[in-house]
């Protein structure tokens, strides 16, 4: 599946995320302790950034996102003010200006920032567990912007697409048994939220891998 990275205004309506990435070279480096804390940080990011988790998934190379960013004229000043504080770590920071508020709510609000973020912290983690320094992805992340209407399958087909990514690997028959997917994750009430199991069971059967 080809990813081109686009930026999208989300001023008035949300916007929905393919994001993809893969370590330098191929190498198989995400075993299940790199795999636990990059999901960490991911979940982490929600409450100081803007932006819901969809699907995930994190493979031995790679991974891939399905991030919904909600619209920017939905966040509050007072909830804009408590992320800022989160991102920050200091509970008693206020903005200088109105400027420094618009911008943080552009910045929380833009998936350049937020997977960027997101990717910083985990580098940051990795080069210290490994003791190791550099550049771990090959390049920056793709984005694909998917569309989202009554009319589409586009949504189902994009998350089938990441759920199924074990199976293709011949890692499992079934992403219900792969920990490190959002299907799995649904089906145990985990953090992708609550989610009706015989709606997913049919469009991850359903759409061949």
């Amino acid at each position: 599946m080809a990813h081109n990275r686009v930026k999208e205004s989300c001023s008035d309506q949300a916007v929905y995320y393919l994001v993809t990435n893969r370590i330098a070279g191929g190498r198989m480096l995400f075993k299940d302790v790199e795999k636990y804390k990059l999901k960490e940080l991911l979940f982490a990011g929600c409450a100081k950034l803007s932006y819901q988790v969809i699907d995930y998934v994190f493979m031995d190379n790679h991974f891939h996102l399905l991030i919904k960013i909600p619209p920017t004229s939905s966040m509050d000043d007072v909830e804009l003010l408590n992320r800022y504080r989160l991102h920050k770590q200091n509970d008693e920071i206020t903005f200088i200006n109105s400027a420094q508020k618009d911008d943080f709510r552009d910045q929380i609000h833009d998936i350049s920032f937020i997977i960027g973020n997101f990717e910083q912290r985990f580098v940051q983690w990795f080069n210290k567990e490994k003791n190791s320094w550099g550049r771990l992805f090959g390049q920056r992340f793709d984005s694909e912007m998917i569309e989202v209407s009554p009319q589409s399958d586009s949504l189902l087909r994009v998350m089938a697409y990441i759920s199924l990514n074990p199976v293709r690997a011949g890692i499992v028959t079934d992403p219900k048994d792969f920990f490190f997917c959002g299907y799995a994750d649904r089906l145990a009430g985990g953090s992708v939220g609550e989610s009706d199991q015989d709606f997913f069971d049919l469009f991850c059967h359903g759409i061949e891998a």
